[in-house]
């Protein structure tokens, strides 16, 4: 298992696992969802990480870096997003994301 930082070509992974955070509405890797989540990729801001096991993304998470206005503008690191799918979870996958991200931030 490889936790890293989320690639372009990830995106199909991406898609399945957040498909088990809105199981009525998956999206589809249209033109508007590529250039959103090219965006993403090599946002300044946010970072996506996913843990990858034998070439599949089994768990994700996303971190943002936002100055806080109640910390005198100094930045904070807000995670969402966490999600692993379904046959994966239990194992700690999510936790070795999280942490990861939190390291990041």
């Amino acid at each position: 298992m490889q936790v890293r930082k989320a690639r372009e070509t990830d995106l199909d992974g991406i898609i399945r696992l957040y498909a088990c955070l809105h199981l009525h509405h998956v999206a589809e890797p249209h033109f508007e969802t590529k250039c959103a989540w090219r965006k993403i990729v090599h946002s300044r801001t946010s970072t996506v990480f996913v843990a990858e096991l034998d070439g599949l993304l089994v768990s994700t998470c996303m971190v943002a870096i936002l100055p806080s206005f109640a910390k005198g503008g100094h930045p904070i690191g807000v995670i969402e997003h966490v999600v692993t799918l379904e046959e994966f979870r239990g194992q700690g996958f999510a936790r070795d994301t999280m942490s990861a991200a939190i390291s990041y931030a």
